[in-house]
């Protein structure tokens, strides 16, 4: 009930305040007074003529839906999405927050925002292409992750007919303008990781004819992933590989890409000379992985969960060994042992982790559709395990990672605890652990009447707030 002196806009700005606010708890979001009024701010956010203040507190709100899956879904299903392509094609108040908040929800959700609004996601993807075509600075590479992210989020029915689509021309004219160009450092990294999104979602035909004159842009793009997995493998401490694991996969990815298309599609229809230069830079790069490895195998394993790196260069040798039997014969089986052990034991911890792999939300399931085509990236996910998981498994025996381990963790016995434990209680100190406990009881029981009281009166706060909207 709204005074007829006092504006609306007043009282919606209060509300919007109070509920971004209180939504920093990630359970309040998911309060029906809270979702229910998403549509309400998707108006005010693709209304040009919003306060400022109000614009900032919608983006402070949907931030916080968009900070796990079941807030992220909700934003799907409540339109969020598509009022966010809006703000961000016609260059809105606020479209830099909606485009991070966009890439968060491609990345929780994946497919699923293009299964409920295909249209809109079309645009948005279409509107960055044009500008990753456009722009000649700094900003085509800035470009790169967002791209990268809404090119990896799409349905394998969208990914096939999108040859056709107008944002496919100036995406490959762009890549091919990237990799054409002198690439630094920062250029390469970004680079690379939109090359492999890009390839591994529409395929290695996609950069090549009839899409493209010839193969030189793939032609190109391999040997500068050799070249960058030499030079990360070779030169770099184990620190500095870690901070690049995004774009040493990225770059595993694209030679695993090109592997399986070289073994099972039609011929490239290279020259001699581009068949030794190519053989002979991929060559090179196993080499560095091989040589990566046995320095992994040479330092003592102290810990069940491997890197990633550690496993993605397992997986990117075994694709290459599959194929080429001969080359580095002699260096593969030197290493032979230490992969061995190294997927046995992962094998077995992968057992033991796979009940928590479901996903919480049924509502999609292109997450855990088509595991025969699973990505370097998911095989990942499914394969390493967190460092507290790592803790509560148990070491298989016969597996000998590290032995120094159960010496550091043999601080206390059952003797111990159980000497700890021993004393001569007398009955007076029994009375007044009876009375210590019914004052605790006490205690408790008016702590959890206040804490009643306090979710009564912080949802009562919520539905007025959102009554306002």
């Amino acid at each position: 009930n709204i005074p007829e002196d006092c504006e609306v806009d007043v009282y919606r700005s209060l509300a919007l305040k109070i509920l971004s606010g209180l939504c920093g708890d990630n359970q309040l979001v998911l309060e029906f007074e809270v979702y229910k009024n998403l549509r309400s701010i998707n108006d005010i956010i693709t209304d040009s003529d919003s306060q400022e203040d109000m614009i900032i507190d919608c983006y402070d709100l949907l931030s916080a839906f968009a900070q796990t899956e079941e807030g992220s879904i909700k934003l799907v299903d409540y339109g969020t999405v598509t009022a966010l392509s809006e703000v961000i094609t016609k260059h809105l108040p606020g479209c830099e927050k909606g485009q991070i908040i966009l890439q968060s929800v491609l990345q929780l959700c994946g497919d699923y925002s293009w299964k409920k609004d295909t249209p809109s996601m079309q645009v948005v993807l279409e509107h960055f292409c044009k500008q990753l075509e456009t722009f000649q600075d700094e900003r085509k590479f800035d470009l790169c992750a967002v791209v990268s992210g809404i090119v990896s989020s799409l349905p394998k029915d969208v990914a096939k007919k999108s040859l056709q689509r107008t944002w496919f021309k100036s995406l490959v004219h762009a890549i091919a303008d990237m990799f054409t160009s002198k690439l630094g450092q920062p250029q390469r990294d970004p680079a690379l990781r939109l090359a492999s999104s890009v390839l591994d979602k529409l395929g290695v035909d996609c950069i090549l004819p009839p899409n493209r004159d010839d193969c030189k842009l793939l032609l190109v793009i391999i040997h500068l992933s050799c070249i960058e997995v030499r030079i990360s493998l070779e030169n770099l401490n184990p620190d500095q590989i870690m901070s690049k694991a995004d774009t040493l996969v990225s770059c595993y990815n694209l030679l695993e890409l090109i592997i399986c298309h070289m073994t099972s599609a039609p011929s490239l229809k290279l020259d001699e000379n581009q068949v030794l230069q190519l053989h002979s830079a991929m060559e090179g790069a196993f080499n560095s992985v091989i040589f990566y490895l046995r320095e992994q195998s040479e330092l003592e394993i102290q810990r069940v969960d491997p890197s990633q790196i550690v496993l993605a260069s397992v997986r990117v040798l075994g694709s290459w060994v599959a194929e080429e039997t001969s080359a580095l014969k002699a260096r593969v089986q030197e290493i032979l042992p230490f992969i061995l052990k190294l997927c046995k034991c992962q094998l077995k911890c992968t057992k033991t982790k796979r009940p928590s792999l479901k996903k919480k939300s049924v509502k999609f399931k292109s997450d855990t559709e088509d595991r025969s085509e699973s990505t370097l990236s998911s095989e990942l996910e499914s394969c390493t395990i967190t460092q507290e998981e790592a803790e509560n498994n148990t070491i298989p025996e016969n597996v000998d990672l590290s032995k120094d381990s159960s010496e550091s963790h043999s601080d206390i016995t059952s003797e111990d605890v159980k000497d700890s434990c021993s004393c001569d209680a007398s009955e007076s100190d029994n009375s007044n652990h009876k009375h210590l406990v019914n004052q605790d009881s006490t205690n408790s029981d008016s702590t959890h009447t206040n804490s009643e009281e306090s979710e009564k009166g912080l949802s009562k706060i919520l539905k007025i707030s959102a009554d306002f909207l």
